[in-house]
């Protein structure tokens, strides 16, 4: 759904700002520095945008960081690092383990990524619930969905 907002803002709305900003500046006097500064601020909006949804990616990808446990045992199953590379441990679940590089995806939903050194990949979407984190991925065996559910439980 985020496309419905994106015409006005990214295609719309600057090229309005664009044709407020030249008859303001055609204009000497009156209304014609308040049509320039706002024209120039309807121009910037989606510049201005797309550095606020980038901070709060960064923010988010940051806060990913660190180790993760299988709901069901104590024992830490994920580890994602600083410099991008995870380790994932053997899980009876998945077919994937290993190591290799993560990489967080934010759309209409929050995914991570695992691609892991042997070319296959991994995804994990991002549960946000009662301030804690949770990866989840589902998958079919062939009669049932399957979900696995990891639990963050520190930073590194």
């Amino acid at each position: 759904m985020e496309f419905v907002w994106m015409i006005p803002l990214y295609i719309i709305i600057p090229v309005v700002g664009i044709i407020i900003f030249i008859k303001g500046y055609k204009q000497v006097r009156g209304q014609g520095r308040k049509r320039v500064v706002f024209g120039i601020i309807l121009f910037s909006l989606p510049f201005l945008h797309s550095f606020l949804v980038s901070c709060g990616d960064w923010k988010n990808e940051k806060s990913l960081i660190g180790s993760y446990i299988l709901d069901s045992t104590n024992e830490i199953v994920l580890r994602l690092k600083t410099d991008k590379t995870f380790e994932l441990s053997r899980i009876d679940s998945l077919q994937n383990y290993g190591q290799g590089k993560w990489e967080y995806y934010s759309w209409d939903i929050e995914d991570l990524n695992l691609f892991f050194n042997d070319s296959s990949q991994l995804t994990f979407h991002i549960q946000n619930e009662d301030k804690k984190k949770y990866l989840e991925t589902s998958f079919w065996t062939g009669s049932y969905h399957k979900y696995v559910k990891l639990i963050k439980v520190h930073k590194e």
